[in-house]
Formats: structure tokens, sequence, C-alpha cells
């Protein structure tokens, strides 16, 4: 089993040289004792290398975790309800693009 985006190395730039493409996670949900605490760090640090490192590609997390995926800090562009047996789950999609999708205000 392979650790969450943010967690490895590897995984935290997105290759050179390529045109964007579509990041995959499905990170822990925290179901076992003692790990929620870790939960909205670990979530933070899969949303910061997100934004940093990977502009212009789609992104899609595959969690039960609805809590900790508020900390993932970024807008959700789509969400879809899914189960992992028992456990209601959401695959969310974020479109991550450079700078600020906000209107200029006018003056």
């Amino acid at each position: 089993m392979h650790p969450p985006l943010g967690a490895r190395r590897e995984g935290r730039h997105a290759p050179k040289n390529q045109e964007p493409g579509i990041v995959i996670t499905n990170p822990p949900y925290g179901e076992r004792i003692g790990e929620e605490a870790e939960m909205a760090a670990l979530y933070k640090t899969i949303g910061d290398a997100l934004k940093a490192n990977f502009q212009g590609y789609d992104a899609f997390v595959f969690t039960g975790n609805l809590e900790a995926a508020k900390s993932i800090g970024l807008k959700t562009a789509r969400r879809t309800p899914l189960y992992n047996g028992p456990i209601d789950c959401r695959l969310l999609k974020y479109e991550l693009y450079r700078g600020s999708r906000r209107e200029p205000k006018a003056v």
C-alpha cells in the first residue's frame, strides 16, 4: 500500500515537461483509534501539495472522512457520493489553477 500524496517525496511534484493531467488519491479516513487527530494535518498537507505543485491538473480525493477533507483548503468542483463497503464516502474533484479565479473588484 502506498502512502497518500504529500506523505512521500515522489508524490509531491508534477512530472516535468508534460501536459497537466489527473491526480487521484485515497488517503486514510482515520477509522482506527487514535488516527483522527492526525487526519486534519494530513489532509492539509495534501491540499498544500496540490495547490503548490499541480496547477492545471484535475485532482480527485476519495475519502470517508468529510470533516478532515475540509482541511484540504480547496474549493470542490464536484462531490460524488460513493460507499466503501458500509462507509459513506465522497469522491471530491478539485480543478487546480494558477492564481485566483475571483473577479477583480470594480473601482
